[in-house]
Formats: C-alpha cells, structure tokens, sequence
C-alpha cells in the first residue's frame, strides 16, 4: 500500500516539473525562431531565392528567419545568389539593419562573385548580423559592379519582425 502512494507521489512530481518546464521562459541564451519571412529578388542578370534555377528565375525563395538570440531579436537571411547572362559581372547580398524607431543599426555584406561566362551561376548566402541589437526590419538587396569594387543597388525587399 505504502509503494502505491510512493508511485503516485513520483508520478505527480515527475508531472509538475514537466509543466513547470513548459512554462518557464526561454534563457537568455537559447535561439527560438519567431517568425520566417520569404524574399525573392529578381532582374535581367542578378537574383536571389531557392537555389533551383528555371526559365531565368530562381525557384522558390530565400529566407529571413528571425530569433531571439541572448535576448536579442536577430535576422538571419539565406537562399542562393543567382548570376545568368551576366559574363564578367559581379555580384553580392547587401542586408541592412533597422531598429524598431527607424535607426539604421549596420550594414552587411555579403561575399562578392563573378560570372565567368554567360551559362548560369550560383552561390549560398547566410548572413547575420555581426553584433547582437534589437533589429526588427531589414532590406535585403542584390547588387551588381563592373569592377568589382563599386556596387550597385540593383533590387530590394524590406521584412519586418511580425
């Protein structure tokens, strides 16, 4: 009789710390997804999405993903950079960083490519930002250069932390 209300007794405590654990707020260190956002960009020579490529445009689209990170809200953006037709060009992500007043916070980007020839080209982006803020909007662009050292603005996208 005695090892029934012993059993009853574990199982009801072993019940209260898993409740008590659901409960319990995220550490300040965990990363915990919020929300996830799309982005696709696209323009005669540069564009950004799914890795898959069709008909001169990416399939599917890129991702900003947002978390919390030490408990800060941090965007994440990744999908595939893509260069058709564009012999000589060269490209890369440029992601900007806004607080929740309208301040821009930083500006990131990412590695710079070149198309060899004309055949399409891609290439992997996973961009975050290097110091942790509050972020709550980013414009994610594409950005073209003849030289490789001076870009331009070729398409963006604002995403807002929902």
């Amino acid at each position: 009789m005695r090892s029934g209300i012993i059993i009853r007794r574990s199982i009801a405590a072993i019940a209260m710390i898993a409740i008590a654990s659901a409960a319990a707020p995220w550490p300040a260190s965990a990363s915990h997804i919020l929300d996830t956002d799309t982005v696709k960009l696209t323009d005669s020579k540069v564009d950004f999405g799914g890795s898959a490529f069709a008909f001169s445009d990416p399939v599917g689209s890129g991702t900003v993903e947002w978390t919390i990170n030490s408990g800060y809200y941090t965007p994440r953006l990744t999908g595939t950079l893509h260069l058709n037709n564009a012999s000589g060009v060269y490209a890369r992500m440029h992601i900007s960083y806004w607080d929740g007043g309208g301040g821009h916070i930083d500006t990131r980007h990412g590695g710079t490519v070149q198309a060899p020839d004309n055949s399409h080209h891609s290439w992997s982006v996973d961009l975050s930002p290097i110091t942790l803020s509050q972020i709550v909007e980013v414009h994610v662009c594409t950005e073209t250069s003849t030289n490789g050292v001076t870009f331009t603005i070729v398409d963006c996208k604002t995403r807002l932390l929902n």
